[in-house]
């Protein structure tokens, strides 16, 4: 009676252990995955204004080169 209870509370006490890594791990992968998104989302809005900021570079270039043949 009392080997099997100790192996019961060994396991119990190994499976604490590994759920608690387990959930320390889960945390830190969500924090990080927040980060990872926050950074994400950022680099998205600069490449947006910069494509932004390229399409009107290349308009103006192109009314530029137009008017000139025009003249």
């Amino acid at each position: 009676m009392k080997k099997i209870y100790k192996k019961k509370y060994k396991s119990e006490k190994k499976k604490k252990k590994h759920n608690y890594l387990h959930n320390n791990i889960l945390l830190y992968v969500l924090k990080t995955k927040k980060k990872i998104h926050k950074i994400f989302i950022h680099i998205q809005i600069i490449y947006l204004i910069n494509s932004k900021y390229m399409l009107l570079y290349t308009c103006d270039r192109n009314n530029e080169k137009i008017n000139k043949e025009r003249k």
